[in-house]
């Protein structure tokens, strides 16, 4: 069954429940108060709690074709890792790599001078995760522990939920080897393997520290103490935010996790880090190099956000005074957005109107099979049920024999793909979203319908953007028309 929300509604749902609370909360005795009050908040004043929804283009960068397996080829990456890597899941040796990720691995590498410090700043979801994990997996892997103290590369978060997020994909990426070791600290993480079998935290696991008794070198994977005088080796990569950090560096029994080992640092989402923020956080990394005993220079430093940039003199500043490092060691690299080429138009012979659109059944059009938990995602195939209102889609918006060669494509997705790729209505809306970036719904809609009904073209808007979302070429690759929707809400 495929679950879609209504945006619209979901809207309005939000709005309305939103201005209940805000008018109990009030505890206005008067009918005629709690009436103004909701009026107000309900409007399209200044002071009502809702926005309008917004639609924000989303674009994948910029291709560089060039893959790990040519960069393995040319001796620029880790042959074994690169085959560790070539998953479905993780990163295939085939697939080409975004020119900001190629930059930071070239970037990334060490030679015998400082070691290189790279900014990337790239929108949401553009891979800039893979920026750093890339040179950082690649230099870890490739040079060994001199010593079984201290964690080797640090990846710092401002939250908690950022760290979760990061640390299910990086897992990932390390699970079914035993060369790299990863820790996740945080205030969640258990103490001891009894506390860890009582909180029913999974493991344990060859490449993940599960305790921070076994971080420490303390305590076995299975449980069993050690003494301090035979104490294991710490994690290569531990994640945790700037918060426990503090403790970290405060604490006596997590000392060890500072040495002359520590080889990389990572901020992400640098643009959290502001003003007084940042000034802490500066004198916070200054403390953990100082508590390792290695200069800011032998450290690689990694940095990422997705609004950083502009002014590249004053972000080279900025890197430089948050990693102690010379503005000429910054190296900043930007994510440019790639516009997809639609093609050939091919409307159909009535052009549709926004009734029409409004009526098409994209409700029942379910793309990605998502299977039980674990299993990897399909694509649904195109049968013979779903064949009439595939068809009943296409041929509202493209012409009959782009119609029918859609309709020899093998899933649900791809069918869309193959023939809305040359509607005229859909490379319009794909057009505004490009030059404007992000607008209200309702001005999209007006730039898609003039002068229909706003509510109507609204709707019409809506199952466009629908359409645009559900059709793509493959698995992974991104839909026709990548969006975002954006509901801004105030607090009560």
């Amino acid at each position: 069954m495929a679950l879609q929300l209504d945006a619209l509604e979901l809207a309005d749902h939000l709005r309305d429940r939103l201005v209940d609370f805000a008018v109990s909360d009030t505890f206005a005795a008067d009918p005629a108060v709690r009436d103004g009050l909701r009026a107000l908040w309900s409007s399209d004043a200044t002071a009502r709690l809702v926005s309008d929804i917004w639609v924000e283009g989303v674009y994948p960068s910029t291709p560089a074709g060039v893959t790990l397996a040519d960069l393995v080829a040319d001796g620029g990456f880790p042959a074994d890792l690169a085959r560790h890597l070539d998953r479905p899941s993780v990163l295939p040796s085939d697939r080409p790599l975004y020119t900001h990720q190629l930059a930071a691995v070239q970037n990334g590498r060490r030679g015998s001078g400082a070691a290189p410090v790279t900014v990337v700043s790239s929108g949401t979801g553009s891979g800039k995760t893979e920026a750093f994990l890339l040179p950082v997996l690649a230099d870890l892997w490739t040079n060994h522990r001199t010593s079984p103290r201290g964690m080797r590369a640090l990846i710092l978060y401002p939250m908690n939920a950022l760290v979760n997020d990061q640390v299910d994909r990086l897992n990932e990426w390390l699970t079914r080897q035993d060369r790299l070791t990863l820790f996740h600290f945080t205030s969640e993480t258990p103490e001891d393997y009894r506390r860890a079998n009582n909180d029913g935290v999974p493991g344990p696991f060859p490449h993940r520290f599960r305790t921070r008794q076994q971080a420490r070198g303390l305590e076995t994977a299975a449980g069993k103490p050690i003494a301090p005088d035979a104490r294991e080796a710490q994690p290569d990569i531990v994640i945790t935010n700037y918060s426990m950090l503090e403790y970290m560096l405060s604490r006596p029994q997590d000392a060890v996790f500072f040495s002359e080992q520590l080889r990389h640092i990572v901020v992400d989402e640098a643009h959290l880090y502001a003003g007084t923020m940042a000034a802490e956080i500066m004198f916070l990394l200054r403390r953990v190099l100082r508590r390792a005993g290695v200069s800011a220079e032998e450290v690689s430093f990694y940095a990422t956000s997705a609004t950083l940039g502009g002014d590249t003199d004053r972000l080279r500043q900025f890197m430089a005074d948050l990693f102690s490092r010379a503005p000429g060691d910054i190296h900043p690299i930007p994510g440019e957005p790639h516009r997809r080429d639609f093609g050939e138009p091919a409307p159909p012979a009535v052009a549709p109107a926004p009734e029409a659109v409004t009526a098409l059944p994209t409700a029942t059009l379910k793309t990605i099979d998502v299977g039980p938990r674990g299993a990897r995602p399909e694509l649904v195939p195109l049968d013979a049920e779903k064949e009439p209102n595939v068809r009943n889609v296409l041929e509202t918006l493209v012409d009959p024999v782009r119609v029918d060669e859609a309709m020899r494509e093998a899933e649900v997705a791809t069918a869309l793909y193959a023939g809305l790729w040359h509607s005229p209505l859909l490379a319009r809306l794909e057009e505004v979203l490009w030059n404007r970036k992000r607008l209200p719904l309702v001005n999209l809609a007006t730039e898609l319908w003039p002068g229909t009904e706003p509510e109507l073209a609204t709707r019409a808007s809506l199952q466009l953007l629908r359409l645009g979302a559900l059709a793509r070429s493959g698995l992974t690759e991104y839909p026709l028309v990548p969006h975002r929707l954006h509901l801004v809400c105030r607090t009560p």
